[in-house]
């Protein structure tokens, strides 16, 4: 199992955790890929740390902040190399390094466009694929929320003909949705 993503290291007391049911049938490798965790951490305090709540409403991204960050993080590394390509090569290579034949992938938000990725350049590499908060072109959530409301529907509708489920969540919203 790979955690691909922010600095996953940080993790490591989660899945270390002596009643965690992931390690009793695999092995964890937590990868922290360029630009994260604590080797060469590429961090723009303007941009990553907001002081205050008025702050919060401000704009994410100022032009001024983004190239102040770039100039800086110049300075210190090759940003060219810091890509999804050159990620996920880093992936084959650690786990070439580490003998598996093949791994189970568990990416969440970035890790799991990452995770797609590395399937796609190293597929016979892959046993399983897991993404959570995928980052999606504008088409692909169209499609997967006409069809996450569909779903909805349908269970909502199910939900009416189970007397348990219907007394249980009619109570919280009689006037939204076709159940609640």
């Amino acid at each position: 199992m790979v955690d691909l993503g922010v600095a996953a290291t940080k993790n490591a007391t989660f899945f270390s955790d002596s009643v965690n049911l992931y390690r009793l049938e695999h092995d964890i490798v937590l990868i922290d890929v360029r630009g994260t965790g604590e080797s060469n951490p590429l961090h723009c305090r303007q941009l990553q740390f907001k002081e205050g709540l008025q702050q919060q409403f401000v704009e994410m991204y100022p032009k001024q902040y983004v190239k102040e960050c770039f100039d800086s993080l110049s300075a210190i590394a090759d940003l060219t190399q810091y890509n999804t390509t050159n990620m996920a090569i880093d992936i084959e290579e650690i786990r070439i390094w580490l003998g598996y034949e093949k791994i189970n992938i568990f990416g969440l938000s970035f890790g799991g466009r990452l995770a797609q990725v590395y399937m796609k350049m190293f597929s016979a590499s892959v046993e399983n694929l897991s993404c959570g908060h995928l980052q999606l072109p504008i088409q692909e959530c169209h499609f997967i929320t006409k069809y996450a409301d569909a779903s909805l529907k349908k269970l909502f509708d199910d939900c009416k003909t189970d007397s348990l489920c219907n007394l249980t969540f009619r109570i919280y919203n009689q006037n939204s949705m076709s159940l609640l």
